[in-house]
């Protein structure tokens, strides 16, 4: 579990130069892994290599519980290397048992990394925090919830912030309790029409409640699981 942001936005110039650029090369014995694993998915292609058991990766997360998602308290993950200094970086076999979906399982370490971020109190499933920057220059920490065999059932951004090109989002929130998340998502656009140019913002409020079983349903108004 874990959405880093450990990353700050970069400007176009670098991102048009580097975004592409491996930052470190697989060693040659997860280059093997990974060929076996692609014959293997050749022949099931929807098929992960394994599902996600935290017990396997318990002390590579730096926390525990988290329940407050925003600038503060995810200051740690706010610094320069933070993906390779301080983390468990989400790659080949991890990967594969993290998203278990062969079409996003990296093979290398990149600037828009994954790592492993905190496990998280659940009932009746396994519940972790990713944390990572997608394509977009958005930085995110993602509740990723399992079952107890370690197959994923589903996910949601609790944190965000970044942007690009004149869009930038920012989202934060708490945990009500173990299963009830509270979240608020303010996204903006400059008008670049308008005589002078401003920044159009919409907020947007939700509350998730997550399920014994992992699923997760947006609910409104707040409701409480008994």
């Amino acid at each position: 579990m874990g959405l880093a942001v450990m990353f700050s936005c970069h400007n176009a110039a670098r991102r048009d130069e580097e975004h592409d650029k491996p930052m470190l090369q697989v060693t040659q014995t997860e280059q093997q892994d990974t060929l076996a694993t692609e014959i293997r998915d050749s022949e099931e292609p929807t098929m992960a290599n394994g599902y996600f058991l935290i017990a396997k990766y318990e002390k590579d997360f730096p926390h525990r519980d988290m329940t407050v998602f925003d600038e503060a308290s995810i200051k740690d993950l706010n610094t320069e290397g933070a993906v390779y200094e301080r983390y468990r970086p989400i790659i080949g076999e991890l990967a594969r048992e993290v998203y278990q979906d062969t079409a996003f399982v990296p093979n290398q370490l990149r600037e828009d990394t994954k790592v492993l971020y905190s496990i998280q109190k659940a009932r009746g499933h396994q519940a972790i925090l990713i944390a990572g920057m997608d394509d977009d220059w958005v930085d995110k920490v993602i509740y990723r919830s399992y079952n107890g065999e370690g197959k994923f059932v589903a996910q949601v951004v609790l944190y965000e912030s970044g942007g690009d090109g004149g869009y930038s989002t920012r989202s934060f929130g708490r945990f009500v309790n173990d299963s009830t998340y509270m979240r608020t998502t303010i996204e903006c656009e400059m008008d670049f029409d308008a005589k002078e140019e401003k920044e159009v913002c919409d907020t947007v409020k939700a509350t998730y409640l997550i399920r014994d079983s992992g699923k997760v349903e947006r609910i409104s108004p707040i409701q409480y699981p008994n």
